[in-house]
């Protein structure tokens, strides 16, 4: 169990400590809660810093927060003694409280303890139908800024409901690279020409998916790109897209793979709290719209290889796993991940171009 919300005031945090350190000791608490033997170590040092019996051994909890209290017994180090007592006892309560599975705790635990039950709905927020449209509104010696905008509401500088930020990626590419490119497709075309054969049109094979590197995230309105001397000349592509066009509920992660190997085979890592959400995930409209789109791109079936969550290392990743795996105090939960094989593909992205300055 997480929690532990101690008040900021010291009176406060005097009774909390004095009545959850007591109620802990109890035997049959002690028992009853499943403490394992770091959780029981860590309560007797609680209870050797909080000091139990009268009068209270000197340097503890109960003997320093008193005299801190009073003006004719508290000094500099009186208040920075307690003020350290208090910080560990906080600490070493939480780890405490860490180690108690949710499903052994009573309404009464709840109440004595103050650990709350935590609200894990997950709330359904609308997924933008599109992707941010950028454009460059302003150009200089070596920068540009973009404008973000939400194509439903072209006017205004508002992100769609849900939205926390936008991503925002960059494919630059050189003045020189740009001339050995055309110079190519030129040289294929006379080529072709002399062999009697079709003349194809030149084909841009810049950027590709591997060329856009990550340059930011931003909640505003404007976005501002720069450049370096070495770059003057060069055209930048830029794309955007919302950041939580990935959020689904029940969805901890959505990462998308390219294999080294074979660069036209794709996985997607997907991991989500229980096969319900999986199954619900395989029943929205974007997912069913999707499915539809791709099956024409894929070289062969794809593949779809599901897993079980099986344990973690609680030692090393501890509260991370909590909030990663939904998983935590040795409690493992069901995720589901899913393996996807294709050969090209899109994201929810706006591109806008621009030339370096």
């Amino acid at each position: 169990m997480e929690g532990g919300p101690f008040s900021s005031k010291d009176a406060d945090v005097n009774n909390d400590f004095n009545i959850a350190i007591s109620y802990l000791n109890v035997a049959a608490n002690k028992s009853r809660l499943v403490l394992t033997p770091a959780a029981q170590n860590m309560l007797a040092q609680l209870t050797t810093w909080l000091g139990v019996g009268t009068p209270a051994p000197l340097g503890s909890w109960n003997d320093q927060y008193p005299k801190s209290q009073n003006a004719a017994t508290n000094t500099t180090t009186i208040t920075t003694t307690k003020n350290g007592l208090r910080k560990e006892m906080e600490s070493g309560l939480r780890f405490v409280y860490a180690d108690i599975p949710d499903s052994v705790l009573t309404q009464v635990d709840r109440d004595t303890l103050k650990l709350p039950v935590h609200d894990h709905t997950h709330t359904h927020v609308a997924i933008p139908p599109n992707a941010p449209v950028i454009a460059v509104v302003e150009r200089g010696h070596l920068y540009v800024i973009i404008s973000i905008t939400d194509p439903e509401n072209p006017h205004t500088q508002a992100k769609p409901d849900g939205v926390e930020a936008t991503d925002v990626e960059s494919a630059f590419q050189s003045k020189d690279d740009a001339i050995a490119i055309a110079v190519k497709a030129a040289a294929d075309a006379a080529a072709a020409k002399v062999a009697g054969d079709v003349v194809p049109v030149p084909v841009v094979t810049f950027p590709q998916q591997s060329d856009y590197r990550h340059l930011g995230n931003t909640g505003k309105f404007l976005y501002k790109v720069t450049y370096t001397d070495l770059q003057v000349g060069g055209t930048d592509h830029i794309r955007a897209r919302y950041l939580n066009t990935r959020k689904e509920p029940g969805n901890l992660r959505f990462d998308v793979l390219q294999s080294e190997d074979d660069p036209t085979r794709f996985m997607f890592y997907e991991a989500y709290h229980s096969k319900e959400d999986f199954i619900k995930h395989q029943q929205t409209p974007h997912y069913l719209k999707w499915k539809t789109l791709v099956a024409d791109w894929m070289r062969e079936p794809r593949i779809g290889i599901k897993h079980q969550f099986a344990f973690i290392f609680r030692n090393l990743i501890c509260k991370l796993c909590f909030v990663v795996y939904g998983a935590y105090n040795g409690e493992a939960q069901l995720c589901a991940y899913g393996k996807v094989i294709f050969t090209k593909g899109r994201r929810n992205m706006h591109n806008a171009g621009a030339v370096v300055q």
